[in-house]
């Protein structure tokens, strides 16, 4: 978060210089699209 503008900024580039290693990102399912694994008849 940028202190002056209390905004987030994002950077997007296409060499592999912008790129950033081990970023961990949260996820979770789209909701109702999670069956577990089960199977059904």
């Amino acid at each position: 978060m940028q202190a002056a503008t209390e905004q987030e900024t994002l950077i997007f580039a296409d060499s592999q210089l912008g790129y950033r290693f081990d970023v961990r990102l949260p996820y979770s399912e789209p909701s109702g699209l999670f069956d577990g694994a089960a199977e059904s008849v």
